[in-house]
C-alpha cells in the first residue's frame, strides 16, 4: 500500500458492490460468498477514491466506460503537456 506516491497519476475504477461480486464470480469462477471474500481483502473502494487523483464510475454500458477513460485520458494528456 503506499504506492500511489510512485505514480505521477493514479485512476479508481469504481463500481457497485453487487456488481463487482459478480464480476470477480464470473472471472475467477467462485462463488458469490467467495467473491465477497476477496472483495473485503482490497482497499475499500472509499480509501481508493480518497487516494485516486481521478474517478471512473463504471456503472453503465462498456461503451460509456470507454467514453469515460477517453475523457479522462484527453484531460490528463492536456495536463501533462501544459506542465
Amino acid at each position: 500500500l503506499g504506492m500511489e506516491e510512485q505514480f505521477d497519476v493514479t485512476i479508481a475504477v469504481m463500481a457497485k458492490d453487487m456488481d463487482l461480486i459478480k464480476r470477480i464470480s464470473d472471472r475467477d469462477n467462485v462463488t458469490k460468498k467467495d467473491a465477497q471474500k476477496i472483495l473485503d481483502l482490497q482497499l475499500s473502494q472509499e480509501d481508493k477514491m480518497t487516494r485516486a487523483d481521478h474517478v471512473i464510475l463504471n456503472e453503465g454500458k462498456r461503451s460509456e466506460l470507454f467514453e469515460s477513460v477517453d475523457n479522462l485520458f484527453n484531460k490528463i494528456q492536456k495536463e501533462f503537456l501544459t506542465t
